[in-house]
């Protein structure tokens, strides 16, 4: 009479191998197929076969498809997630961090995106590009290495304060790095998923005081002194010149809000007298956006007043940086900003025509939150009136030489 069949999965000891035998059935099985498997010792076969056996009745028969780690590894990553709220599945979450991954792989190191960046803005004013430089030669140091997938607003915000710590340092290093991140955002596929950037307060808390705007008297007295300064005992003597030559310039930066660097760049080809328009190029604008401006009626008079008889090559005349010095001191603004001409004429055409585009517009801005902010009623209407009034045909402005 044949001994009684063994339970499945009991350990039974081979005396040819001198190992505990394991002969597990299809259905305990990972492979589906029926298998032997050997051990040492008893205590080592009976742990597997309860190992089998606990898989098979927790999972079913798919448990021969999965390790007993990989399946208790999945009720704890689901676990996790109920506690957290989370209902989706274990693999919806698998596909979301594939696709994030693969996001990740098809984005770039920061100083990569920086050399991309850098070829773009070839062109610009080299003040301009000096600041970019820089700028961003400070930041790589923190982030150069990491991918920008991996930059947060966080991350960023903590390697300018690393390197910038004056409110209005912090700020123009945030405004100089933001178009890097807009551009990764371009990028086909994107190299970013949103510009870090954005989610980082300025430091600035506005101005300190009113803008420095030039009064009437004071724009009279710029005009005025447009003339031979060479013989003024007063005057420095490095910047005593003839500085008769620099009405135009000068009026195109106070009537036409002309940045001082576009001003150097400006020839008189980018005038039409007749059309009535300046013509800056986007090699020429500090923004690298070309824009037209309307020539204001005051400007017009001045430059059909003060130009040249050949019109031709830079509007700027030679050793211009000695002689709207000269001007500047001899009219007593020689202190105040550089931009002072560009700040009056946003605060005076703004008053006086209130159309807020049409002055945004001239000033090449991209939207209206500069001018709102300051030079929104920063002179009185009857102040603006009078200065778009300014004209050569008044005897008491008309008093340069040309």
């Amino acid at each position: 009479m044949r001994a009684p069949k063994a339970p499945p999965i009991t350990p039974i000891f081979d005396k040819s191998r001198k190992r505990w035998r394991l002969s597990i059935p299809k259905k305990y099985s990972a492979s589906g197929k029926r298998e032997r498997k050997f051990f040492k010792s008893k205590r080592a076969a009976e742990i597997e076969a309860e190992r089998l056996k606990a898989m098979l009745a927790q999972w079913g028969s798919q448990s021969r498809k999965i390790t007993a780690d990989l399946a208790q590894d999945a009720l704890k990553a689901e676990q996790i997630l109920r506690q957290e709220g989370y209902t989706e599945s274990l693999s919806e979450i698998a596909q979301s961090f594939v696709k994030r991954a693969q996001e990740r792989n098809a984005s770039v190191l920061f100083n990569f995106a920086w050399e991309a960046y850098r070829k773009t803005r070839k062109g610009l004013s080299q003040t301009y590009l000096g600041t970019i430089e820089r700028t961003f030669a400070k930041i790589a140091l923190e982030i150069g290495e990491a991918n920008l997938r991996d930059l947060t607003g966080e991350s960023v915000e903590q390697a300018l304060e690393k390197h910038f710590h004056t409110p209005q340092s912090f700020d123009l290093a945030l405004r100089t790095l933001s178009p890097l991140f807009t551009m990764a955002l371009k990028r086909s596929p994107a190299w970013i998923e949103s510009n870090p950037c954005s989610a980082i307060e300025k430091r600035s808390k506005g101005r300190k005081g009113p803008v420095a705007i030039l009064s009437i008297e004071e724009s009279k007295l710029l005009i005025q002194n447009c003339r031979d300064l060479s013989q003024e005992k007063g005057m420095p003597s490095l910047i005593r010149v003839n500085a008769s030559d620099a009405l135009c310039a000068v009026c195109i930066m106070l009537f036409a809000g002309v940045r001082p660097a576009e001003m150097k760049r400006l020839e008189w080809s980018d005038v039409d007298l007749e059309a009535e328009t300046i013509f800056i190029s986007n090699v020429k604008a500090k923004t690298d956006r070309s824009r037209e401006i309307a020539i204001p009626p005051t400007l017009l008079a001045w430059l059909k007043y003060g130009k040249p008889s050949q019109e031709d090559g830079l509007i700027c005349p030679t050793s211009w940086d000695r002689k709207i010095k000269a001007i500047r001191h001899q009219s007593g603004i020689s202190k105040s900003g550089k931009d002072q001409l560009r700040k009056s004429f946003a605060s005076y055409h703004l008053q006086a025509f209130e159309d807020v585009n049409l002055t945004r517009s001239i000033m090449g801005h991209e939207t209206n939150e500069v001018l709102f902010t300051n030079y929104r009623n920063a002179v009185r209407k009857k102040d603006a009136l009078q200065f778009w009034q300014l004209l050569p045909t008044t005897n008491e402005v008309a008093q340069s030489s040309v």
